[in-house]
């Protein structure tokens, strides 16, 4: 389960529950339900695939199958790989055509150049979107741009505070350090009076302990943050393959 930082969003967040899927025939899939059952009526389904070499994210909203974001990967197996999730979306919804969200200039250029009229097929209906979510690796990691300037104006803030901090492993001796740092910050931040808000940071902290106590069977590595020899955050991530 992810969720999200629920001191800066509240009880407005949706958790996501990952699963790991296979069918009778043997196919593998990576899904994922946005919101719970019981306390959200706006579930939503996705499903993780990969088409002609591109990763493909699908949304499943009630009948309707979408991609929120273009098939991702080599430019040269990006058309390919539209109009097979476009064939797929027009299978699951016989009543409307699919639709793709996001696309970006450059998949528009690709789409041209791969089709006979030097333009995009014309039974392609291209609308503009502005993205919200969507980043240059090397953006992220340098925190470049307008839209990132807030997160460069907290790090700013939290060196100003805590110059020289240490970016350390999460060994399993840091695990009670962990689950009492969330637990500190669960009361401190999670107002009791607000049953529902107060449970789910109490399922977060399942989770954690969950997660901590199962690190080398889900393959997840994690580090914690100190300053000033005091723990001021940690992090449980996957890594990406190399060159992924």
């Amino acid at each position: 389960r992810l969720a999200m930082e629920w001191w800066l969003d509240g009880k407005d967040t949706q958790p996501r529950d990952y699963f790991r899927v296979e069918d009778d025939q043997g196919h593998r899939f990576w899904i994922y339900r946005k919101g719970l059952y019981g306390q959200d009526e706006t579930q939503s389904w996705y499903m993780h695939g990969m088409f002609e070499g591109c990763f493909c994210l699908f949304a499943l909203r009630g009948n309707d199958l979408s991609m929120v974001l273009p098939p991702l990967g080599p430019a040269s197996q990006q058309a390919a790989a539209v109009r097979d999730c476009l064939t797929l979306m027009a299978q699951s919804n016989p009543s409307r055509c699919g639709v793709i969200r996001y696309v970006y200039k450059d998949l528009v250029a690709v789409l041209a150049a791969d089709s006979p009229t030097g333009m995009p097929p014309s039974d392609y209906e291209i609308t503009p979107e502005r993205p919200d979510y969507i980043y240059r690796t090397a953006d992220l990691v340098d925190l470049r741009g307008s839209g990132l300037k807030s997160k460069r104006n907290e790090i700013n803030q939290f060196l100003r505070v805590c110059p020289q901090p240490v970016l350390v492993p999460l060994t399993p001796s840091l695990h009670d350090a962990v689950l009492t740092f969330s637990q500190t910050w669960v009361d401190q931040h999670v107002p009791a009076h607000d049953e529902a808000y107060a449970a789910t940071a109490q399922e977060e902290l399942r989770a954690i302990a969950f997660t901590l106590d199962h690190m080398a069977a889900l393959a997840v590595q994690g580090c914690c943050l100190y300053a000033n020899d005091q723990l001021m955050g940690f992090a449980i991530y996957e890594r990406l393959p190399q060159g992924g």
